[in-house]
């Protein structure tokens, strides 16, 4: 029991990954705001907007000479506005109880600005506190609902890591990484029938980016849809709460 009530508190407390909204079919979102608090969020959203757009530009130029690595945070960057869209209309919700917010809307501008301060501390992990090999400890953020904590010591690299999939699926497994020149690896010990190898998850570190691949199955307690595959930037020191919370999820969900 005590284990379910902390999932579900836990669950409670991340964002959810992105669904297609489709806007035919979903309860459309009945505007309640007062015009002065209608005009608040559209100026809260027009500064966050703003100063993401001031961040953005400084990884552009910092970047500006590393053509791959440029190209691919471009490309990533795509796909967050595309999630963020998604994310302010519907929070990535399907079905008869998910309602959708047009453009415009009070809860639409608030859930965008929102997304937009989680993706300007995400840029700022590339350009104020990028890890490195031998600097891996903190809060790692993907700014699309994923999150790994890590803690490096001179003994080892232990981790935990949250992904979400579509419509509020959520996965956690945790455990010990090898670490070994901007490259890291994973074996979990979870083998069903269909799988001839242990699952694992692969950690690539460049210029403060850390990028995940999932090879098999890697969690007992990942709901459908759910991938251990994304990219992360360091967003915060590791705290003791961080640390208590790898050691349990280590202990409840952990494969190593």
């Amino acid at each position: 029991m005590k284990r379910l009530f902390y999932i579900l508190l836990l669950l409670s407390g991340l964002h959810l990954n992105s669904a297609q909204a489709d806007p035919d079919g979903l309860k459309k979102f009945h505007e309640t705001a007062s015009p002065d608090e209608i005009l608040r969020c559209r100026q809260d959203l027009a500064a966050a907007q703003r100063r993401f757009d001031m961040v953005w530009a400084s990884v552009l130029k910092k970047f500006s000479k590393q053509k791959t690595f440029l190209a691919e945070l471009k490309s990533e960057h795509q796909d967050w506005l595309h999630f963020r869209t998604e994310m302010a209309h519907t929070m990535g919700e399907g079905g008869i109880y998910a309602s959708y917010s047009p453009d415009g809307s009070s809860v639409f501008m608030e859930r965008k600005a929102v997304y937009t301060r989680d993706r300007t501390r995400w840029l700022l992990g590339l350009l104020e506190q990028p890890g490195t090999d031998g600097d891996l400890s903190g809060v790692w953020w993907s700014s699309m609902g994923d999150s790994i904590r890590i803690d490096q010591t001179k003994d080892s690299i232990r981790f935990s890591y949250s992904a979400t999939g579509g419509n509020g699926h959520q996965g956690i497994t945790a455990g010990t990484m090898k670490w070994c020149s901007g490259k890291g690896s994973f074996t979990a010990n979870v083998v069903n029938s269909e799988d001839t190898a242990p699952g694992e998850i692969l950690f690539k570190l460049e210029n403060g980016l850390l990028r995940t691949k999932q090879q098999g199955n890697v969690s007992q307690s990942a709901g459908a849809g759910v991938t251990f595959e994304s990219k992360f930037t360091r967003v915060a020191p590791l705290s003791e709460k961080d640390r208590e919370r790898i050691s349990y999820d280590a202990k409840f969900f952990g494969q190593s």
